[in-house]
C-alpha cells in the first residue's frame, strides 16, 4: 500500500477481513437496554401524540357546541315563535275569510 500520508491506524489490509466479535455479555446487556429505551420513547411519542389528539378533539367540540348553542339560542327559537305566530294569524284568516268552521283548534 503506498504511502499516503493516511494512518488509518490499526486497520488490517483487507476490510472484509474483520477481527473477532467481543464474546463479553455485557455488550448483549447494552444492546437489549438500547432497544428497549428506543421502543419505549416510541411508546411515549405515541401516548403524547394520542393525548395531543384527544385534547385538540375536545376543544373542536367545545367549540362547535358553543356556536351551536349561540345559533339555538339566537336563531332558531326566534324562528319558531315567528313561525307559530304567522300560522296562527294565518289560521285566524282563514276561518274569518273562508268561514272555515271545520278548522279546529287543538287542546292540550
Amino acid at each position: 500500500m503506498p504511502d499516503s500520508g493516511f494512518d488509518p491506524g490499526n486497520a488490517p489490509d483487507d476490510p472484509l477481513q474483520g477481527g473477532t466479535v467481543p464474546q463479553d455479555p455485557s455488550y448483549l446487556y447494552t444492546a437489549v437496554l438500547a432497544i428497549l429505551s428506543w421502543m419505549l420513547q416510541v411508546v411515549r411519542l405515541i401516548w403524547n401524540l394520542l393525548i395531543q389528539l384527544f385534547n385538540i378533539m375536545v376543544y373542536i367540540f367545545k367549540v362547535v357546541l358553543k356556536f351551536l348553542l349561540h345559533i339555538w339560542t339566537t336563531y332558531i327559537k326566534r324562528a319558531v315563535a315567528w313561525l307559530a305566530s304567522h300560522v296562527q294569524k294565518l289560521r285566524a284568516w282563514l276561518k274569518r275569510t273562508m268561514g272555515l268552521s271545520s278548522i279546529r283548534s287543538r287542546s292540550p
